[in-house]
């Protein structure tokens, strides 16, 4: 029997130049929990391929190059599976949260898949608590195989701040960060932490109470971004670290996806952040 691609969905984090969210953070699958799951695709007929970065669904053909089985405003749901523990920390998942059922739906003629509220009840199983959203494919017509449709679920990035620490016995040298790329701009403040300034400059930063502790014959210095890294796919390069000026490490590695802290706002909310400790 002959195959041929009816539609696709596909994952993006959202921004001026969208990248592919990959099956290493976020799938979606047939749901088995709801007769317009797996059964459905079965029932008429239809495979699913999963892709890098979402899936691809295909009907068999008769002879004449139609659906096999014929359908006329048919319904599939999907469900957004999470795989990666830390996955609230790269996607921003706040508009999902206040939902009772979060579902990405089709609304003819805009094929990038708007939030909303699923309808009707789906029975609690053991996927419940690893699924973050429904995904509803609606108005599936035969006529598809002539056009076959292309979906798009975006989720945008978590806004993360990085931090560096700057851990130095070398005090009379002033450490600096400066970004090699001057249209990037990814420039930061500087807190000089030592246990005169402990007080008021540590505030709630706890990686900062605890490295001035454990280091009372050096020098702590926080480095705190403006704003989050720009996110284009790439690996970001370009950081430099200067001692009085004089550069001293090329291209700082980012901070660890595990190494998560709260940083606290000057007149403003705490903030997520991914912190570094660099010591000299």
């Amino acid at each position: 029997m002959k195959f041929t691609r009816l539609f696709e969905i596909h994952l993006q984090r959202s921004s001026a130049s969208p990248t592919p969210i990959t099956g290493n953070s976020l799938i979606v699958q047939p749901t088995a929990s709801d007769a317009s799951g797996a059964r459905a695709l079965e029932r008429h007929r239809l495979l699913v391929r999963p892709q890098v970065d979402g899936l691809v669904v295909l009907t068999g053909l008769a002879e004449d190059s139609q659906p096999l089985i014929p359908f006329d405003d048919l319904t599939l749901l999907f469900e957004l599976v999470r795989c990666d523990p830390m996955l609230a920390y790269d996607l921003d998942l706040s508009r999902l949260r206040p939902l009772r059922q979060p579902s990405f739906k089709y609304l003819p003629p805009v094929l990038e898949l708007q939030l909303g509220e699923k309808n009707g009840l789906v029975a609690n199983d053991s996927a419940a608590k690893a699924r973050l959203a429904w995904v509803e494919i609606g108005s599936i017509s035969s006529g598809w195989v002539s056009a076959p449709r292309r979906f798009v679920l975006q989720l945008k990035p978590h806004q993360l701040r990085w931090v560096y620490y700057i851990v130095t016995k070398r005090t009379d040298k002033l450490p600096s960060i400066s970004d090699s790329v001057p249209s990037r701009a990814f420039d930061f403040d500087v807190t000089t932490l030592d246990a005169a300034s402990a007080a008021q400059a540590q505030d709630q930063d706890q990686v900062a109470q605890a490295l001035v502790a454990d280091n009372s014959g050096a020098k702590v210095y926080r480095f705190s971004s403006k704003r989050s890294p720009p996110i284009n796919g790439s690996p970001f390069k370009g950081l430099h670290l200067l001692l009085d000026g004089q550069n001293y490490m090329f291209d700082l590695p980012p901070p660890a996806a595990d190494q998560l802290m709260i940083l606290p706002g000057l007149n403003s909310q705490p903030q997520d952040a991914l912190y570094r400790v660099i010591r000299l």
